[in-house]
């Protein structure tokens, strides 16, 4: 209990720390550069922290199917046959989940203004 205690004050500290010096780097930020220019350069910085984070995902992710075919094709006797087919269901399953993910995706992009219509008339009462 004190272990998870610990890390969550840490977590916490973390959080605070992060909150704290971004608005300073804002502060300053905003003395030297107008506020488009630094959103930008903001946006663009997060963007790629986003691209590389999603490529480690994504090369996690086959690590780990790798393993799964790896630590299946040792349990099976007759390993050739049943192991391509072990590794060709998995890719068929990846791709399958990731064009997938790509056509809602570029579905919410080509109608993003149609969807932002719908959530505002449902969030009406919020505003």
């Amino acid at each position: 209990m004190q272990k998870v205690q610990l890390k969550n004050s840490l977590l916490l500290l973390l959080t605070a720390t992060i909150w704290g010096v971004a608005f300073v780097a804002q502060s300053v930020g905003m003395d030297h550069v107008g506020p488009f220019t630094f959103n930008m350069v903001r946006s663009m910085i997060g963007g790629l922290v986003l691209i590389l984070l999603i490529s480690v995902f994504v090369l996690t992710l086959s690590c780990a199917l790798g393993w799964v075919v790896a630590k299946i094709s040792l349990k099976l006797k007759n390993k050739s046959f049943i192991t391509v087919v072990v590794s060709l269901a998995f890719i068929i399953g990846y791709y399958f989940f990731y064009f997938k993910a790509q056509m809602l995706i570029q579905n919410l992009a080509a109608n993003a203004a149609v969807y932002g219509a719908k959530i505002k008339g449902a969030a009406y009462p919020l505003y």
